[in-house]
């Protein structure tokens, strides 16, 4: 994990906004299957409030699909996180590259993940 805001103006209760990079073998499997896979595991763990959508994109590191979701905190009496997680499927490796806030700060937020996960490159980048 990565935090990504420490500025104390932003300090508030729950989740700071943060990064998170899971890789794992795709075992060969294409893009869209690993994506449906990731996305009904998602949408089982506890605390997942909202459905998880998924829509495909281009990125500069390659095609991917754009994950979102709601997640409660502190069992539901805390405040809700949103979700924002890229899967890329490269060289028989899936990326989960997952953006963590809390809901009300999306907005502010959402323009950050968007400009970091642009940054993603693998090997040498433009």
């Amino acid at each position: 994990m990565i935090a990504l805001d420490n500025d104390p103006e932003h300090a508030g209760p729950g989740i700071p906004p943060n990064a998170n990079i899971l890789v794992q073998s795709s075992l060969g499997l294409p893009l869209d299957f690993v994506a449906a896979g990731v996305a009904e595991v998602i949408g089982r763990l506890p605390g997942v409030t909202t459905d998880v959508t998924r829509e495909r994109v281009s990125l500069p590191a390659g095609d991917a699909i754009l994950m979102t979701f709601e997640v409660s905190t502190e069992g539901g009496t805390g405040p809700t996180g949103a979700l924002v997680s890229y899967l890329i499927v490269r060289d028989g490796d899936a990326y989960v590259v997952t953006f963590v806030t809390l809901k009300e700060q999306l907005g502010r937020d959402g323009p950050v993940f968007d400009e970091m996960i642009r940054s993603l490159c693998f090997g040498t980048c433009p």
